[in-house]
Parts: C-alpha cells; structure tokens; sequence
C-alpha cells in the first residue's frame, strides 16, 4: 500500500468515550505508475461518539466523477507513518488489532462504504482511517496539493499571574483557500477570535488570538492551539507558570516607597 499522506483521513480518539473524526471530501489525489486515477470521491462525518467495548458505525458515501465501474471493491485502511495496514479486506488479510472486529454496513454498488468497528479497545486511540474504492488496487503514490506549514505559538507566555488576562497568539501558513484550517485551543472556554490574511495568489495566514485568564491550577499544565486541516493537523504548545494573585500583590506593596509624617521627621 504505497500510499504517501493520504489527504483523507479520520482520526480515532478513545478514551472513556470514543470519537472518530473523520474529514471532508473533495480532495485532490494524483496517481504515478500504472494505476489509473478513476475520479472518486468519498464523504463521512466530521465526528461520531462511542464507548469503550462498544461497535461503531462510520457513515460513508462515495461517487464517481464518471461512470461508476463494475465489481467495485472498498477496503479500509490504517494511516501510519511506518506503513498503511488494512482494517478492512475481503479478500485480504487485516493488520491484527481490527482482525475479526471489522465490516462493511449497506451495499457497494449503492454507493454506500460505511464501515463496522466492534468491541473498541484503548488501542485504536488516534487511529486514523480511510477508504479505498476501486476495483483495482493502489500501485503509485498521490502528491499532497494543498501543504501547510507547522503551527507557531508567537511569543510565548511567560510567568503569568492568576486573575491577570494576557493574550496568546498562534499563527500558519497553507496553501489553497478550500484547505482553510480550524484552530483549537485546549482551552475552549477563553474567548478567542480568528483573522486570515491572504499573503499570495495560493498562500493563506490565519491567526488565532487567544485571551487567556490562568488559575493557579493551570500551573504546570500545558496550553496548546492545533490547526487540524483537511489534510491533517499540526500543534504548538507551552507549559504555563502561574503564581499567586497574593504574592503578587506583596510584592508590589514591597516597591512602594515609605513616606514618614512631618512629625516622625521632626521627632528625630
């Protein structure tokens, strides 16, 4: 499966509850070698909750640009940095933590790939999953149109103070309009707003600003903004130092200058 970042992809997120997010379509694939590119694309939801030793069921759509061909085939498959696994063939094997919990829910030839997981385990957390449907298998690689640049956190909040807001600033760089990214921060209760600046004919800035109001039991714990994009995601994060609104206080009161009466002056 010599596929190199797939720009369709769905994230599984397990806990207690599971979550799969799952991205749009309508991306663009480009194929090398003797694998003809057949124009299909494919939809599924953003997100779907689930429970630990539960089933799930991934809602997905697909269509042809073309004509639809004959004796099509869905297989699902694993997006990982040291190879792309199957979750589901009919024909083939399977990587070993979806062997036997996986199948297909609704009919091919309706156009329907919704995918059955069961009896979920911690070890599909962050999973991500796709889909391939032809009838004939991947031999090329596709190239990513859309890139996008890492996520920067500008200048870093230092030692803060509990109660005092300040502003955080997180900021990237991607390629083509339709790849605009939403920007999470893991603090979704402080308010924040978004502006994009187009900065070339391709070239988008987007950039969350944050006001953050920390606690004294934010201390130690991280502050992170992720952009997750169509084809994929990137994060930036800084562990927060927060100190007592109190000692803050003493020691602006220990800078304030003593002034003595006239009479303490003129009793000495």
């Amino acid at each position: 499966m010599p596929l190199t970042n797939p720009n369709h992809t769905g994230n599984i997120v397990l806990k207690d509850v599971l979550k799969i997010n799952n991205f749009p379509s309508n991306f663009l694939f480009r194929f090398t070698g003797n694998m003809l590119n057949r124009g299909w694309s494919f939809t599924a939801p953003r997100s779907i909750p689930g429970l630990k030793g539960s089933c799930l069921v991934i809602p997905c759509k697909f269509s042809y640009s073309n004509s639809q061909p004959k004796e099509l085939e869905v297989i699902w498959y694993l997006y990982q940095s040291n190879g792309y696994p199957a979750v589901f063939n009919q024909r083939g094997d399977v990587t070993s933590k979806f062997n036997g919990r996986t199948s297909l829910i609704g009919s091919v030839a309706e156009q329907n790939c919704s995918l059955k997981i069961e009896r979920l385990e911690m070890s599909h957390n962050h999973d991500r999953l796709y889909p391939w449907i032809d009838k004939n298998s991947i031999t090329g690689h596709c190239v990513l149109q859309c890139p996008f640049q890492e996520i920067t956190m500008n200048e870093p909040p230092g030692e803060l103070t509990e109660g005092m807001a300040t502003n955080v600033i997180c900021s990237v760089i991607y390629k083509c309009k339709k790849n605009a990214p939403t920007i999470i921060w893991n603090y979704k209760d402080m308010q924040n707003s978004l502006n994009t600046k187009q900065i070339s004919v391709k070239t988008y800035n987007i950039v969350s600003n944050l006001t953050f109001i920390p606690s004294l039991s934010d201390d130690g714990k991280p502050l992170t903004c992720t952009a997750q994009f169509i084809t994929g995601e990137s994060s930036s994060s800084v562990t927060l130092t927060v100190k007592s609104e109190f000692l803050h206080m003493k020691t602006l009161l220990s800078f304030i200058p003593h002034k003595r009466s006239l009479w303490d002056r003129l009793s000495r």
